[in-house]
């Protein structure tokens, strides 16, 4: 009898055990009947404990095991008790003990295995599943292999893994499979499979990548033998961590080599790897290490079994390795010409080895004729056979060539071919040559008669462009001295630097919009240019010559253009023509010269020119310039410029080449006389200097100057030849020169030219600069004697004494240092013995070198410094006898207010000495401007009672002058502030301004502006305007605590957003809308500014998420909408720390910044007289510290300022105590202040008035300087004398010893602002804003081959964890010894650009900023020893991300300077040529060759800079000269933590998706009765979307068929070819039918009283709904459709709460769920509406399945 029991709900539990009694009452009264069998089945309940009936008499048994030998899981289950998976495995590999079929179970597992290798072909995934398959069922090698290496990786997990032999019970306990359902035997083999899986699919992983499976099914048994050979000797498990994979469900299949071509030999990267380690090897042959090597005798026996088809296919495999290559034919070339070099090698060592061999042969007379016969023989077939050693050492040392001649075809991928023929045409010619010389022939010698088109024209000149950086890098190498390739290589040299020259003459001379007619005229001389170059060496004088002569002759022909006869100079001066006319005859000339030569000759009007044919000038003619004429003057000047521009060019840049090789000496003497002397014509010859230039009539510099351009050149090509020619050319020069003057002059600039090259050559170096320098100067103070007494100007006098003035230069800048810091400067040791030495090397006879001395310090840092060097023992013998002498005071900075001061100064002084004040009184009562007598009584009377030492003032002097005073004062009522300042300087009651003795100078003049300030400010009658804003500083401090001040950092984020508002709503007049990512990064959408699906979808620059619109009107889940942006700005006073504030969008410069500064901290050192604890408040300090604070504040202020603009702390002073005179007229309209925008407006105004006074600047320091000469209140002393008056020198020699007023890199583009030149220089300043970043692009090509190296190595191949607990220094050792010193020469350039950028990184743009800012990378210097090795890795997360930001922003930063024709390029292929890497080096380079010198009187040399020709050069080279970078994203790695979101992600962004009818649902449930079929379906249906998101797929294929081809189960019965479930489906319904199985999964599991949420969802999510809730459940479905809800929810549920959230989660769990809910429905939105407020997120889960109980009357 047979009874079965249905106890599937706990219920029944009573039922059975009932039944149980009943059934054995029965057996107990039928126990006569011997043959009786009684089986109970009972179906038990999952979840429960029951164990069945375990007395006699029943024998209780689980249905598995009644079928264990002869169903589809073979295994004994009772025998898996105490035993690790991975003994299990082992002792069946081993011993095959029967307790599982581990064969059947691998082959099971191979598609879940091989749908966990991402990456690779997509087409290859499916087909990997196969050719696996076959290999381990029909090579039993091969299966054993595989199936030790998997035992190999489960042994590693094994030890890593806690009680591993606990498995089984741990399996029973959790596992899912037996909620869902499965039998207890399935589960435990899901389990197994679900353990090996990951192990299985790292060993498919690693054998078949490049396709190396592929060799398994060849013919030929070496391969096959080899494949194994290698195969076997693997350690798989040695660098691969299965735990991590588990984790991720993913494996990235490693591509070996740089072209993902399959390869011909088995593991051909690991033979490869293996020649590389052995060639390597400094300490052994690589033939013994191989030798020694198992798997190196294997392949040196295949190679001599099969050398002829192995040979071949090792070079082919090795080139695919070792090289990127363009075209399939690359890879043909370069395998043909390594194997051609191989056997020639091979020859050439086999007949020296036989010349050896015979001529021992010929000694040893023993020998008979059969030996030699025999090791002739051998001797032949080892010439015939090459080793794999071979081909290394042959393509290491064409390694450059291969890379040569791969550039060049990336640029013409069609020359493949040709290079190939010429190869085979010319047997000596390298692989590099024959590329560049194909490419010269077949693309770059120019067609001229397509080149009157400018498409073709640019489009030749890109193309050489982009060949530059090639050929310039190739023709570096010093090749073997063989005639024949000398001969080629002279040849395409010469034919390079003539397409360069051409190239250079096409960018220069015709400029785009150029002339029509004009430009015709040119380029009808191309080819004459082109003929000229026949021998392009611009070093021979031949050459130079007649290029000269062709730019004449192109000169001639355009002036034709303009002029008659083409004469383009004045006849007279020979000068480009000023109020040009033009005489009858055709010639040209001034109008002054003519009328001046008419009148001197007087008689018959004549042209000035001799040979003029028609001199004859008629009467009636009028000698005045006209229009015409003087546009034809300014056309050709511009003209003439173009050409003039070009031949500097091509003297820089093909003259001085190299230091090797300098020009001809005639070469030398001709750029010599083009800058030197000029005879004019006239009555009278005159001589003078003139600008570079190949023209005659070019620029007669009348000043007169000379150019160091030229000397630079020189002094950098070869100095000791170009010493030679500056002494003989001075030697010949002195007998021209009108007098002394010039000649020192010119020693002047080439002692400034010696000095420039000096300080490049040190700001070049990678050192400490400021160490270079001082270390430098030591050497020089050591070396030289002082050269103040020589006379001679010879060159090696010149070059001691430049020496000796830059050291003294050094000592100027440490001495201001020392004054501003001692105790820094004597912890100095360099430093103090800079100024030991400096004090040994003056000595007290250096008079003329100590007052240079005081100039360089005064003049470039501060006039106080002498006064305060007295005061330092180890400073006062650097001075001059008489300033240590000089008591003098220093001017008075008050006389800025005009001679009204001087008058009452002087008035006010003599009637204290005199004690008589009536002189006084009278200029008072005569003086009827109230408010400026007012303010200069107050300056005078400060000055004479508290400043001024000469006059002591007696009592009685005080107390008559204070009578005096107080009756003037009774008339200014309406002056009630100046009245109490009056009050306090009576009384000695002023505070802040009060001195003493301990108190600096530079205090002191800091106090008297201050002063300043409050005087005139108090005068002045309150106004609105900027005035209002410093009167409030001054007299209410208290107000401006809720007011914005101005230059207090901005809120940039707001900034951007309204400058991003502005500039879309200009460019698509719509008013823009800003969004929110998940991780709160601000973007826009487009020019329709609304969410919208398809283009309106994307991916978040910042952080990388999905943002944009899911429907029209309706934004991603997760992103926002940005409303209510506010002004984040601080009122009140905010410190600024200099170089550390973000200034936003401010128009205002940073020096103009730190001026305004300065106003504000003066302002409020006045305000601390009577208002200290107001303005102690303001600024957040203690009132005792409040003034020493703001001192230190105004101090760093003018150090600040002065290095912005390259100007001394004393101009700083001047102009600030200028602008302290002016504030009282700054009247306008009303700033409030309360809002950022009234700020701004402030701060525009604030720079409208100051670039105002800067134009009016100069003549109040003229009028300053007179009111300093005739002060007669104090005697001006030795020092004003030295600093200001005329220098009387003792002899020539003398005059040499000037100061530099140079401006650097470091200060120019400030220099530029203040000076007004922003508008000529608008590209260079664009690069100075950026140029520290810029100064570092050139490292990009550096970091990005190092972040690919990388990322193509180590993508999931590596853990996170791993790299993050060790250093850059112990990653060292995982780097294969080949490639470890470029890796760690690579990791240096790294940490040495984040180390100078990190705070640039730490601001750029934001890219994840939040992120950025969590680490801890910006407050140390990085080193390797101190670094996490996370950080090389690019990664959007951890360190990595650091090193990925700042290549994003080396990008950022070309691209955003760069506006160029040329085709962009990727930023993997751009090299430092193809970057707009302008370093300061090279602005200063900039700077030397457009600075014109001129000697003042007062022993300083004044410089001046062509910045429109600096500004053009940048432009047209970095601007319009580079190409841009592709906008691509950078690769990043993939760590084998992080999870790609396979499963989540869906398969329409591969294959079109639709949705399941709902036939087909009703269908599919009906027919999936059990869950377990189901789970095992829905298992199926994730794997095959794995290989679908892979490889993709037709939409139209069947599903069904899709899952059989893959080996996976599709619900069919065994046998059929029905299709089972999912007959109906195709690829189209994937992502549709997998929501659709996990929602009917859910709901079965419920219904059995399982929750299929369990270990998924976090706890936060799985709080119980409250009671009084729970009840009212029910009533919800009557509003709204279950259909709608489960699904929606369900889908909420499993997407959103499984995963971590994205974006501002905080209090996620709390919010309600109808608000939650809703932006994640596609359609119904509105039913959200119904769901009841007080159900909660968290209460998410319960609510799923109170809803799907009551729907389904579970």
């Amino acid at each position: 009898m047979i009874v079965q029991v249905d106890a599937g709900e706990k219920s029944a539990r009573n039922l059975v055990e009932c039944a149980k009694y009943i059934i054995q009452g029965i057996i107990m009264k039928m126990t006569k009947r011997e043959n009786f069998k009684m089986f109970l089945v009972i179906h038990l309940p999952r979840g429960s404990s029951y164990v069945g009936y375990p007395s006699q008499p029943w024998s209780c048994v689980h249905i598995d095991e009644l079928r264990s030998q002869h169903g589809i899981h073979p295994m004994q289950i009772r025998m898996m008790k105490d035993r690790s998976i991975y003994e299990l495995v082992k002792s069946e590999v081993e011993e095959e003990i029967g307790i599982v079929s581990v064969e059947v179970l691998v082959e099971s597992m191979v598609p879940k295995a091989a749908s966990m290798i991402k990456g690779g072909n997509p087409a290859r995934t499916v087909i990997r599943i196969d050719k696996f398959l076959n290999a381990f069922k029909s090579n039993k090698a091969f299966k054993r292999i595989t199936l030790s290496k998997v035992v190999d990786i489960l042994k590693k997990k094994d030890s890593q893994t806690r009680n591993s032999k606990s498995w089984l019970s741990e399996m029973s306990i959790y596992s899912t499979r037996l909620k869902e359902g499965s039998t207890y035997r399935s589960a435990v083999w899901n389990h197994l499979q679900d353990t090996i899986t990951p192990a299985l699919a790292g060993v498919i992983m690693q054998i078949d990548s490049n396709n190396n499976l592929d060799i398994m099914s060849s013919r030929d048994r070496w391969r096959l033998e080899l494949f194994l050979e290698v195969y076997r000797s693997i350690d798989i498990q040695e660098t691969y961590d299965v735990s991590l994979v588990e984790t991720s469900k993913e494996i990235r299949l490693v591509q070996y080599g740089e072209n993902n071509v399959s390869t011909k030999l088995p593991f051909s990267w690991i033979l490869v790897n293996l020649i590389d380690h052995c060639c390597n090897h400094k300490d052994n042959e690589p033939s013994n290490l191989l030798e020694h090597s198992t798997l190196g005798l294997s392949l040196l026996r295949v190679f001599a079994e099969n050398n002829t088809s192995i040979v071949k296919d090792y070079i082919h495999d090795f080139i695919n390795l070792k090289v990127k290559t363009n075209v399939v034919g690359e890879v043909r070339v370069l395998a043909n010409y390594l194997e051609k070099l191989v056997k020639e090698t091979k020859i050439t060592q086999s007949t020296i080895e036989d010349l050896e061999e015979m001529d021992f042969l010929e000694k040893d007379a023993k020998n008979n004729e059969d030996e030699i016969e025999l090791k002739q023989t051998k001797r032949n077939k080892e010439r015939e056979t090459s080793s794999p050693i071979d081909v290394h050492v042959e393509f290491k040392k064409i390694e450059d060539e291969v890379g040569w001649f791969n550039s060049i075809t990336s640029i013409y991928p069609d020359l493949a071919k040709d290079i190939e023929d010429m190869l085979e045409n010319n047997s000596t010619l390298p692989l590099h040559l024959a590329a560049l010389k194909t490419a010269i022939e077949k693309k770059l010698i120019p067609k001229f008669e397509a080149f009157d088109n400018d498409t073709t024209r640019e489009s030749w000149a890109r193309d050489v462009y982009q060949m530059q950086s090639i050929v310039e890098q190739m023709m570096k190498v010093k090749h073997v001295a063989v005639p024949v390739l000398d001969e080629n290589l002279q040849s395409i040299r010469s034919s390079w630097t003539r397409i360069q020259i051409l190239r250079l003459f096409l960018h220069h001379v015709i400029p785009p919009n150029m002339d029509p007619l004009l430009k015709k005229t040119v380029l009808a001389k191309i080819k004459t240019v082109w003929m000229t170059l026949k021998n392009p060496d611009m070093k021979t004088h031949a050459t130079f010559k007649n290029v000269i002569q062709v730019l004449k002759i192109i000169n001639v022909q355009a002036a034709k253009l303009h002029y008659t006869g083409g004469v383009n100079e004045c006849i007279r001066c020979k000068e480009i023509p000023s109020k040009a006319v033009a005489l009858p005859c055709g010639h040209v000339g001034c109008e002054d010269c003519l009328l001046e030569f008419i009148e001197q000759r007087g008689g018959e009007r004549r042209c000035p020119g001799e040979r003029c044919k028609s001199p004859k000038i008629p009467d009636d003619f009028e000698i005045r310039s006209t229009f015409d004429v003087n546009e034809a003057v300014k056309k050709h000047g511009e003209f003439r410029s173009l050409l003039n521009l070009f031949f500097m060019d091509l003297i820089d840049n093909f003259c001085f080449t190299s230091m090797e090789e300098p020009p001809e000496k005639k070469v030398l003497d001709a750029l010599l006389e083009f800058i030197t002397v000029k005879t004019l014509s006239g009555d009278s010859e005159k001589k003078s200097t003139k600008e570079l230039s190949p023209f005659q009539e070019h620029g007669i510099d009348s000043s007169p100057v000379l150019r160091s351009f030229l000397l630079q050149l020189c002094l950098k090509c070869d100095k000791k030849l170009a010493l030679e020619h500056i002494e003989t050319f001075m030697a010949h020069k002195k007998p021209l020169l009108d007098c002394e003057d010039e000649v020192i002059e010119f020693s002047q600039l080439y002692m400034n030219c010696v000095q420039d090259v000096n300080l490049q050559r040190i700001h070049s170096s990678d050192k400490d600069i400021e160490t270079v320098l001082i270390l430098r100067s030591i050497e020089i103070l050591n070396e030289n004697d002082e050269s103040g007494g020589k006379t001679d100007f010879d060159i090696p006098s010149l070059d001691a004494f430049s020496n000796v003035r830059f050291a003294l230069g050094q000592v100027a800048k440490v001495v201001s240092m020392y004054i501003e810091n001692p105790d820094h400067i004597e912890q100095s040791r360099y430093m103090t013995q800079l100024i030991t030495l400096a004090n040994q090397f003056l000595g007290e006879g250096s008079h003329t070198a100590k007052e240079f001395l005081v100039r360089e310090i005064s003049m470039k840092y501060r006039a106080d410094a002498v006064m305060e060097m007295k005061k330092y023992p180890c400073l006062v013998q650097l001075l001059p006898e008489e300033l240590v002498k000089d008591e003098t005071s220093i001017p008075d900075l008050f006389h800025i207010s005009g001679k009204h001061y001087q008058v009452l100064k002087s008035q006010m002084i003599k009637g204290l000495i005199q004690n008589d004040f009536s002189e006084f009184k009278d200029h008072l009562e005569n003086n009827p401007d109230q408010h400026q007598i007012v303010n200069v009584i107050l300056l005078a009377l400060y000055n004479c009672l508290y400043l001024q030492k000469e006059v002591e003032v007696t009592q009685e002097a005080l107390s008559n002058f204070t009578n005096v005073i107080q009756e003037v004062s009774n008339g200014w009522h309406r002056f009630p502030k100046v009245q109490d300042l009056l009050y306090n300087i009576l009384q000695s009651d002023i505070g802040a301004f009060d001195s003493n003795d301990n108190q600096s100078l530079r205090d002191m003049e800091i106090k008297k502006i201050a002063f300043f300030l409050r005087s005139n400010l108090s005068s002045a009658q309150p106004q609105n305007g900027l005035l209002e804003f410093f009167q409030e500083l001054v007299f209410t401090p208290e107000n401006l605590l809720i007011k914005f001040l101005p230059t207090i950092p901005h809120d940039v984020t707001f900034e951007i957003i309204t400058e991003m508002k502005k500039e879309i709503d200009k460019t698509h007049n719509v008013a823009p809308k800003f969004f929110l990512c998940p991780n709160n990064h601000v973007y826009t959408i487009g020019d329709c500014t609304n969410p919208r699906s398809g283009e309106g979808r994307g991916k978040c620059a910042d952080c990388g998420t999905d943002i944009g619109g899911q429907s029209y009107g309706q934004l991603m889940q997760g992103n926002k909408l940005l409303e209510g942006e506010k002004d984040k700005t601080r009122t009140g006073y905010t410190e600024v720390v200099e170089g550390q504030s973000k200034e936003g969008t401010r128009e205002m410069t940073p020096f103009e910044v730190s001026i305004l500064q300065l106003l504000i901290h003066l302002c409020l050192l006045s305000g601390s007289l009577d208002k200290l604890t107001e303005v102690s408040n303001l600024c957040q300090r203690p009132e005792q510290d409040i003034v020493n604070y703001l001192l230190g504040k105004i101090n760093l202020g003018i150090t600040a300022a002065s290095k912005y603009v390259g100007k001394s702390q004393d101009e700083i002073l001047f102009l600030v105590s200028s602008l302290a005179a002016e504030v009282s007229k700054w009247e306008g309209n009303k700033f409030d202040l309360l809002s950022h925008q009234s700020r701004v407006d402030w701060e525009r105004e604030f720079v409208k008035k100051v670039k105002d006074f800067n134009k009016r600047l100069e003549p109040i320091r003229i009028d300053y300087d007179k009111a300093v000469e005739t002060d007669d209140t104090s005697s001006l002393g030795a020092l004003h004398t030295l600093l200001h008056g005329e220098v009387h020198y003792k002899t020539a020699h003398d005059r040499l010893w000037q100061v530099r007023f140079r401006v650097t890199a470091d200060n120019l583009m400030e220099w530029l602002v203040s000076n007004n030149q922003a508008n000529n220089a608008q590209t260079l300043i664009e690069f100075m804003k950026k140029i520290d970043t810029v100064e570092f692009l050139g490292n990009l090509p550096a970091i990005l081959q190092l972040q690919k190296q990388l990322v193509e190595k180590f993508t999931g191949r590596i853990a996170l964890s791993d790299v993050e607990g060790m250093s850059i220094r112990d990653f060292y050792s995982k780097v294969e010894d080949t490639n470890k010193e470029q890796f760690i020469q690579l990791s240096e350039v790294l940490l040495k650009t984040w180390n100078n950028l990190s705070d640039k990184v730490k601001g750029f743009g934001g890219i994840m900023a939040a992120e950025l800012a969590k680490l801890d990378m910006f407050d140390h210097v990085l080193d390797p020893g101190n670094t996490p090795a996370a950080f090389l890795f690019p990664a959007s997360h951890g360190k990595g991300l650091c090193s990925y930001a700042l290549a994003m922003l080396l990008i950022d930063t070309h691209n955003s300077l760069v506006r160029s024709d040329l085709p962009p390029i990727h930023p993997y292929s751009a090299g430092p040529g193809h970057l707009a890497t302008l370093t300061k080096s090279q602005v200063q380079t900039m700077l030397l060759a457009h600075t014109r010198y001129y000697l003042q009187k007062n022993g300083v040399t004044k410089e001046e800079y062509d910045i429109v020709s600096m500004d053009r050069r940048v432009k047209e080279k970095y601007v319009q000269g580079r190409p841009r970078l592709l906008d691509t994203e950078l690769q990043r790695i993939q760590f084998l933590e992080d999870r790609s979101g396979f499963e989540q992600r869906l398969l329409s962004s591969r294959i079109a998706q639709q949705d399941l009818s709902n036939n087909a649902q009703y269908q599919i449930e009906t027919e999936l009765n059990s869950l377990p079929d189901l789970c095992q379906l829905l298992e199926s249906v994730y794997t095959a979307k794995d290989f679908l998101l892979e490889a993709g797929g037709q939409p139209d294929l069947s599903l069904a068929k899709f899952l059989v081809n893959l080996h996976l189960y599709n619900g069919d019965i065994p046998g059929s070819t029905n299709g089972g479930p999912f007959r109906h489906l195709q690829l189209v319904h994937v992502d549709s039918l997998l929501n659709f199985l996990l929602l009917v999964r859910a709901k079965r599991m419920i219904k059995n009283g399982q929750s299929p949420f369990e270990q998924v969802i976090p706890l936060a999510y799985r709080c119980s709904l409250p009671l009084a809730l729970s009840e009212t459940i029910t009533d919800c479905l009557t509003s709204i459709p279950h259909a709608w809800l489960l699904p929606n929810l369900f889908s909420f549920i499993w997407t959103r709460l499984r995963t971590q959230p994205t974006g501002d989660s905080s209090g996620q769990p709390e919010w309600p769920l109808k608000d939650t809910l809703a932006p994640h429905v596609l359609q119904g939105e509105e039913h959200c509406d119904n769901i009841q407020a007080d159900i909660l997120v968290k209460h998410a889960i319960d609510f799923f399945q109170i809803v799907t109980k009551a729907a389904f009357d579970f």
